[in-house]
């Protein structure tokens, strides 16, 4: 599976997590890795955005991982 490693970033959009998910193919999953001070819900609606669900998320103290999955069609 592949891993986006965006702790680094300011926000979402700067990190070009948009078009990284765009770039799925259907039914594909990725791991997405972000601060805490991004937030789920953030993560979620830019993954609603492109197509994608949230299938799985943990938060960590300062870090969250989550694994969004390209819907079909």
């Amino acid at each position: 599976m592949k891993v986006i490693d965006i702790r680094e970033a300011c926000c979402l959009i700067s990190a070009g997590l948009d078009k990284q998910l765009k770039q799925l193919s259907p039914g594909e999953e990725v791991e997405v890795i972000i601060s805490g001070d991004i937030g789920a819900e953030m993560l979620s609606d830019v993954a609603k955005r492109e197509g994608c669900e949230i299938v799985q998320i943990e938060s960590g103290g300062e870090i969250i991982r989550a694994v969004a999955k390209k819907r079909a069609g």
